[in-house]
């Protein structure tokens, strides 16, 4: 979540099938636009989902590759990684203001931002429809938006009348 900035609901969706270990790419099914997204498997990222593979016993036929580890047992729904993400924030002493999944996803919007990265290339990493729906995850980042900025064009009417 914290590097591809997912949705809880996109990361319990992710399955085996999802994770090309070879070509190091992991393919997203975006569950609000449906389009597909391929971004490139991290090491970091890469080598925890081999970590996890390796310490939780596989049962059934699911192809999650996160899978509920009490009875009855199957796939994860969006609420566990909320409500673990919760526990983990509540945990950790941080100051979070607003303690849902969600912030997550803000926090990875705002870091693009901070790389350079244009509006339009967050709005798709993030999977929305409109640049709107991606400044609302910029709104806090008002400095960040400052630099950014375009200067405001000059009427024509005005370029001409310097001109005579």
């Amino acid at each position: 979540m914290t590097t591809y900035g997912l949705r809880a609901c996109e990361v319990v969706a992710l399955t085996l099938d999802d994770i090309h270990w070879r070509d190091g790419k992991i393919h997203i099914r975006q569950s609000k636009t449906g389009k597909p997204l391929e971004l490139p498997l991290t090491d970091e990222v890469g080598l925890a989902i081999q970590d996890y593979l390796k310490k939780v016993s596989r049962y059934g036929t699911h192809r999650e590759v996160f899978l509920r580890f009490r009875a009855p047992g199957g796939t994860l729904r969006s609420t566990a990684v909320i409500e673990a993400f919760q526990a983990w924030s509540g945990r950790s002493g941080l100051e979070i203001p607003f303690k849902g999944v969600h912030c997550i996803r803000h926090s990875y919007a705002l870091n693009l931002l901070r790389q350079g990265t244009p509006l339009k290339v967050i709005g798709d990493l993030l999977g929305h429809r409109s640049p709107e729906s991606t400044t609302v995850y910029l709104r806090l980042a008002t400095e960040d938006l400052r630099t950014v900025v375009l200067p405001v064009p000059t009427p024509i009417a005005a370029i001409d009348e310097e001109r005579r």
